[in-house]
């Protein structure tokens, strides 16, 4: 569960469900059964919304049938609150009522983990899909952008150009008017 955790932090939602499944089979103790269901609400949540509501209600279950709380504490600041908005809104908001959220994990700023070089090639995607531009604009090769690119998505968590844009606006480490129109 750790480095599901850990991965889910760093916005790497695809290595944190990876983890996620490879300990799916295991004999997990009601706090790990609980952990591991709020972790994957929170992935769900962000990647996909038809997994979202089924993962949302097994962790209302568990935390009703358990009494864990701690779980939903132990995820990335947005992410606890955006599982907590998602069972209010299935009709569970009776778990966490009169609680205050904790902050016991703060997220991790994604600009921060992107080099400037990353940043660019990333600005310049949302104006334009086409390496070879990007690479002349940057007086690089199309191969340079290409492991920039690699690299953007694995530290965003996303799989193509579009999720990696789509990532950046939602997480505003660039802005619809850097040239989204033009895509």
């Amino acid at each position: 569960m750790r480095l599901a955790r850990v991965e889910l932090a760093f916005g790497h939602t695809g290595s944190a469900f990876s983890h996620l499944r490879a300990a799916a089979g295991a004999d997990l103790s009601p706090r790990a059964q609980a952990s591991a269901a709020a972790l994957e609400a929170a992935v769900a949540l962000r990647i996909s919304s038809k997994q979202a509501g089924a993962a949302v209600e097994r962790l209302a279950g568990l935390l009703e049938h358990t009494g864990q709380r701690l779980a939903v504490a132990l995820l990335p600041a947005e992410d606890a609150e955006r599982v907590r908005a998602a069972l209010d809104a299935a009709g569970y908001e009776h778990l966490f009522a009169g609680l205050e959220p904790p902050r016991l994990v703060l997220g991790v700023e994604s600009g921060r983990l992107l080099t400037d070089r990353e940043m660019h090639v990333l600005r310049s995607l949302t104006r334009s899909g086409s390496l070879p531009e990007i690479a002349a604009e940057q007086s690089v090769s199309v191969n340079t952008i290409k492991t920039q690119l690699k690299s953007i998505y694995r530290k965003l968590g996303a799989s193509n150009r579009e999720e990696a844009v789509a990532i950046a606006l939602d997480r505003h480490l660039v802005a619809p008017e850097d040239g989204m129109g033009d895509v």
